[in-house]
């Protein structure tokens, strides 16, 4: 089973600029609470999800 973490962006410039710079980031981060998450998707207003 995979787990999905879910981040919502204000924008889609921030959500391109966190996928860009910041994913690896922020999936250490969620590895290192021991979540469980096995995927980080982004979201922002007006995409498909």
């Amino acid at each position: 089973m995979t787990t999905l973490l879910l981040l919502m962006a204000p924008s889609r410039f921030h959500a391109h600029y966190v996928q860009t710079h910041l994913l690896d980031q922020v999936i250490r981060a969620v590895r290192a609470v021991g979540a469980g998450v096995d995927r980080v998707a982004l979201l922002y207003p007006g995409s498909d999800g």
